[in-house]
């Protein structure tokens, strides 16, 4: 689950596509150049809306007639980029800050658009994006969890924040178990130990904490499509400045769409 978005290209417009198997006159393009389809919905899942959407998809050079079509980030995602932001000072940003949508749908405008490349460009090259912290693997360093709260089951949530990675009763708000350096062992194929290396506290868990790894044939997923987490030995957590590398997984997506939105002219539509 997350955010997707794409850019319509402009080959209908300009001729370029295939013809339709439906009439065109059925066919509808909305004056921000983000939306098309059949201009009725009383053939919603009828013969001429099977044929369309089935032509659409190879219709011209671009799939989907989407000049550019990425996946953007998970909404965890989003909120750790909304948190540097904050750091970066939302005033720096008001596209990237007050239009970034809040759900799978809406358009961003090309002008829009156009002052988000620069907003990401004052990201990247100018922007103090102060300090995060992480848990990390204790010898490779290898990123476990980022800030923030990334758990909630069993009737817990697991947080890491400045004060270290704290498991907490979600009715009761009580702190059940708190550490920067943490040695974990399995205590079975369901529980595992977690001692706080700094105090000897010992907190027994359903929680793991483990790295996405390779399975033993050196796949990263097996038949299934199942992928393997190794659970970690020991943890630590750890400040440090954060960079614009830490963002990249949301400034390049943003980047090309904004791009393309300003170059053709059409809107970025979220989905």
């Amino acid at each position: 689950m997350g955010l997707d978005a794409f850019v319509r290209c402009n080959c209908w417009r300009d001729g370029k596509t295939s013809e339709p198997p439906v009439p065109r006159e059925l066919i509808r393009v909305d004056e921000e150049g983000g939306w098309w389809g059949l201009t009725t919905d009383d053939d919603e899942w009828g013969e001429n809306r099977v044929k369309f959407d089935e032509w659409r998809e190879t219709a011209c050079m671009h799939p989907q007639m989407h000049l550019v079509d990425e996946w953007v980030c998970s909404w965890g995602g989003k909120s750790y980029f909304l948190q540097a932001l904050e750091r970066a000072g939302i005033e720096n940003f008001p596209v990237l800050w007050n239009k970034f949508p809040q759900s799978n749908d809406g358009q961003l405008s090309p002008r829009d658009a156009f002052s988000g490349l620069k907003e990401l460009r004052f990201l990247r090259e100018e922007a103090d994006l102060g300090f995060v912290v992480d848990l990390v693997e204790e010898v490779s360093e290898e990123i476990i969890k980022d800030q923030g709260s990334f758990a909630f089951r069993y009737r817990q949530s697991v947080v890491l924040n400045e004060e270290g990675l704290l498991v907490i009763e979600i009715e009761s708000e009580k702190v059940l178990f708190s550490a920067r350096r943490i040695r974990q062992i399995a205590l079975d194929e369901k529980r595992n130990r977690w001692t706080n290396l700094d105090s000897g506290e010992i907190f027994e868990t359903a929680w793991d904490l483990s790295i996405p790894a390779p399975w033993p044939d050196g796949n990263l997923q097996n038949e299934q499509g199942k992928c393997y987490f190794r659970l970690v030995e020991t943890a630590r957590w750890r400040e440090r400045p954060m960079t614009p590398l830490d963002l990249d997984y949301i400034i390049a997506p943003l980047t090309r769409l904004f791009e393309a939105s300003v170059e053709i002219g059409n809107p970025v539509c979220w989905s």
